[in-house]
């Protein structure tokens, strides 16, 4: 009976937490992204204000134009959080660390805060602003730029994880094979070699 009342208590916690973003705590613009947190985003000013440096080093760095379409944004405080609105607004989604679906309107960015969340921002970021800037972005493609850009700009190659990987991959024999990223059409098809190969 006594773990049946804890069991009810620690129920309790969880039946009274708010349904997920109903209301953001912090709505803000910062150009082309608008973002939605249930958490003060000044507690995230460097990584808010990176995503507009990101734009600029793709349009250069690619020569591309990303335009003026909006990105929404959506970070959430908790991976809690951030699975309970997944699960209930984009169930497909499921599983992912963060997320970007491209949409008719706009692009959307979902991501929670830990310690990796620069990382993931800037990497699906790449993939709304790419898609902003270019008609058809073939899968293998959208997927190595945007581990590419993930990395700080001082990181990207010596800090990227595919370096190493792809350098023993090439003493072992490795010769790129296009044909066989362009056949992967979902990212359940793609593994860690050919996010490697895209990388490389």
């Amino acid at each position: 009976m006594r773990l049946l009342g804890i069991v009810a208590v620690l129920l309790s916690g969880f039946a009274a937490a708010p349904a997920v973003a109903d209301e953001w705590v912090d709505e803000q613009q910062h150009g082309s992204f608008i973002f939605h947190a249930d958490f003060p985003l000044k507690d995230v000013t460097s990584v808010v204000e990176g995503l507009g440096e990101l734009q600029k080093d793709i349009e250069a760095t690619l020569g591309l134009k990303c335009g003026e379409r909006e990105i929404h944004i959506h970070l959430f405080r908790t991976r809690w959080g951030y699975a309970q609105y997944i699960r209930r607004n984009v169930p497909e989604g499921a599983g992912r660390p963060a997320l970007f679906v491209a949409g008719n309107d706009v692009g959307r960015v979902y991501a929670y805060r830990h310690r990796d969340l620069d990382v993931d921002l800037r990497h699906e970021t790449t993939h709304a602003l790419l898609h902003n800037a270019l008609p058809y972005v073939p899968l293998w493609l959208d997927e190595g730029l945007a581990e590419y850009f993930e990395m700080p700009v001082n990181r990207r190659f010596d800090g990227s994880p595919h370096r190493r990987s792809l350098q023993w991959a090439i003493r072992f024999g490795w010769k790129p094979n296009l044909a066989a990223l362009e056949g992967n059409h979902t990212l359940s098809e793609m593994d860690g070699n050919d996010y490697r190969d895209a990388w490389g």
